[in-house]
């Protein structure tokens, strides 16, 4: 990621062997580990604010957006690489949707865009694209773990006890001047 000259450049890098499948309550999370250099200059700041875009790809080049994050990370130069893990939240459906597009290995995207809030001059960064693959054999294997909850997805109506809603009743708007009879289901109609 190239900043102002003044602050230098990021060196980015995904880490193919950290991203994994886990299981969580009516979700699925999909983590990616990150590598993150930040460069030598002092000018740079000590906070780094990264937006994350996660995109699926699909035989033909198609690009299906899988989710997005956002990441701060505290560096000095002296630490030399930070590694961020990135995690997004997935439903059944869309990692059916992923699955099916998948021809062979796995292959994704992460489009990276950073700001460095404290940096003199122009704080947004270029976006980097970052492609990695996930094996085939290694994205079954991860899918398999996963268990039946993926197999299908449960509806639950919000809240519980949710009744039919009434309807509104539709009536005639009164004309200014006239009287309207109204009939009262349990008696006689009156004036």
């Amino acid at each position: 990621m190239r900043f102002d000259a003044e602050v230098g450049e990021f060196v980015l890098g995904v880490r193919e062997e950290s991203v994994q499948l886990l299981r969580g309550m009516g979700t699925i999370c999909l983590q990616v580990g990150l590598d993150v250099k930040a460069p030598s200059a002092t000018k740079a700041g000590r906070f780094l604010a990264l937006q994350t875009d996660l995109y699926g790809i699909a035989n033909p080049y198609q690009r299906t957006l899988v989710g997005r994050g956002t990441e701060v990370l505290a560096f000095t130069p002296e630490t030399g690489v930070e590694r961020p893990v990135l995690k997004f939240l997935l439903t059944s459906a869309q990692l059916h949707a992923i699955n099916e597009a998948r021809d062979g290995d796995l292959r994704m995207e992460l489009e990276v865009t950073g700001t460095l809030p404290q940096a003199p001059g122009y704080p947004g960064s270029t976006t980097e694209v970052l492609h990695f693959s996930v094996a085939k054999s290694r994205w079954i294997e991860q899918v398999s773990a996963l268990g039946p909850a993926v197999a299908f997805e449960m509806q639950v109506p919000f809240p519980l006890e949710d009744d039919a809603r009434p309807v509104p009743a539709r009536s005639p708007a009164p004309t200014p001047g006239r009287r309207h009879r109204r009939r009262d289901p349990g008696g006689p109609s009156r004036a």
